[in-house]
């Protein structure tokens, strides 16, 4: 006597169907596709264009060194003299991370970095 299973013929095969996520990921890499192949304004600003974009109270020069701009601005000496070394290494932060360089990062396609000294 034989104990086991009877085997009951060839099993039908799974169909296999794609899933939301394949589809949502499949639409989205095409939009991105679509959208980097468009044309971009890569324009890029005068260094006089830089200077005006800042209202600044001392002394502030600009320059453009390829596709990116230097902006030097001095700091008064009562600031430095209050502040110390602290103030002197922060007061081109408080350039750099102003409304102006944000709105010449949406005015100019072509900036690709602003860089206070």
């Amino acid at each position: 006597m034989t104990y086991g299973t009877v085997a009951e013929g060839p099993q039908p095969r799974k169909r296999r169907t794609v899933s939301r996520g394949t589809m949502i990921g499949a639409a989205l890499t095409l939009s991105a596709v679509l959208i980097a192949c468009q044309e971009q304004d890569l324009s890029l600003p005068s260094a006089e264009e830089v200077t005006a974009a800042y209202q600044y109270s001392g002394d502030l020069s600009a320059e453009m060194s390829g596709n990116v701009a230097v902006v030097t601005v001095t700091q008064a000496y009562g600031q430095l003299r209050r502040g110390g070394t602290i103030w002197a290494k922060v007061g081109p932060y408080i350039v750099l991370f102003s409304d102006p360089t944000l709105e010449l990062f949406q005015n100019f396609g072509g900036l690709a970095a602003v860089r206070v000294v």
